[in-house]
């Protein structure tokens, strides 16, 4: 029994990694901009070689070759205790996630760009194993994207792109006795992208992210029943320019997590968020900021589970760009994300988290 609920535990907690840094990271994509606003201006991006990870249609925005490279630090800390023994348990992670992205013109209307990054990954060791008694030492999950995407301006106010979607993904869990199981897959998917300029000072933008399945058939049935699925992503946003100074942003968005409950026969529902962000352009630098909630997948503690944690998410960044003397920009920026209460109520225990939380920190570069 004990080696059962490690190895729920231990692959489980491993995908609760990528949920957690990847829905983060699909639209915190190693940028100050993305950190900085809290993902909240990446479906109206036309100003940069990321919109072809965030919208492809906004590369149709970019002059010449463009291109952009950031370093993501992330610190991740979680604190729970089990009520009735009052045992106090922790996890903990410092991360790096890169970004590599360009995008040029083919001709007047069509465009092309590329881009590699880290979507979601991460690395937990457990203070005393993930239920206590040192049954779990670390989970470990990697996660790697090349994108490739293909943009057509049919118009002055109207764009649409496509972006094919190469996926790695591997997973790796120890155990206190030494014993070790990883699993690697890679496949491909694809997003499409729209953006429309409604007026000369509003700019609206659609994407839509399809699902990602992957085969990881070594690690035990027990644990994953089908394919591990990448969940399906729509968002929908808005920028509106105040004047040639302010500039804001609202967005929504909608993620298919109840496809990726089905990968461990669990009920979770598709949740739905939402957020603003607000720029404000300074002679040589822009200041800017946001704010994004998620819904939680999970209806309540007594449907949640201590593996698998997974709760509203609450996101608030700020950052700052510098123009430098050959037009190049630097970028820096700070997010907090707060996981939410994680309540959980699994195998007759109580656990209650005291802390929750992502510090992200991100230096970018645009030439």
């Amino acid at each position: 029994m004990n080696k059962f609920i490690a190895w729920v535990g231990m692959c489980s907690l491993s995908v609760t990694a990528v949920v957690q840094a990847a829905g983060l990271a699909l639209s915190q994509i190693g940028t100050a901009d993305s950190v900085g606003s809290a993902g909240v201006e990446g479906v109206t991006n036309n100003q940069d070689s990321a919109a072809v990870i965030t919208n492809s249609a906004g590369i149709t925005g970019v002059k010449g070759l463009v291109y952009q490279v950031g370093l993501e630090y992330l610190d991740i800390n979680q604190k729970y205790e089990e009520q009735n023994s009052g045992l106090s348990l922790s996890a903990s992670s410092e991360m790096l996630i890169p970004h590599l992205s360009m995008a040029s013109q083919i001709d007047e209307r069509w465009y092309y760009g590329f881009a590699l990054y880290a979507p979601g990954g991460l690395a937990l060791s457990y203070s005393d194993g993930l239920i206590g008694a040192g049954v779990i030492d670390s989970s470990e999950i990697t996660v790697v994207n090349l994108d490739g995407a293909i943009a057509y301006k049919v118009s002055e106010d109207f764009s649409f792109g496509i972006t094919g979607i190469a996926q790695y993904a591997k997973m790796k869990f120890t155990l206190s006795a030494g014993d070790e199981s990883s699993d690697h897959d890679t496949n491909v998917s694809f997003a499409l992208g729209a953006q429309y300029q409604v007026l000369d000072n509003v700019l609206m933008g659609l994407t839509y992210n399809a699902s990602v399945h992957h085969d990881l058939s070594k690690l035990p049935d027990s644990v994953l029943e089908h394919d591990l699925v990448w969940p399906a992503m729509t968002a929908l946003g808005v920028d509106y320019q105040v004047n040639r100074a302010l500039t804001l942003n609202a967005s929504l968005n909608w993620e298919q997590w109840s496809e990726f409950g089905d990968s461990f026969d669990r009920n979770y529902d598709d949740t739905l968020g939402g957020g603003v962000s607000a720029s404000y352009q300074f002679t040589g630098w822009r200041l800017f900021g946001g704010v994004h909630y998620d819904q939680s997948p999970i209806d309540g503690a007594e449907n949640r589970t201590i593996d698998m944690p997974l709760d509203e998410t609450l996101r608030i960044g700020l950052g700052a760009e510098w123009k430098l003397e050959s037009d190049k920009l630097i970028g820096v920026a700070y997010q907090y994300m707060d996981l939410g209460h994680g309540d959980t109520d699994w195998l007759t225990q109580q656990y209650r988290f005291s802390t929750n939380n992502i510090h992200y920190l991100t230096v970018s570069f645009k030439g």
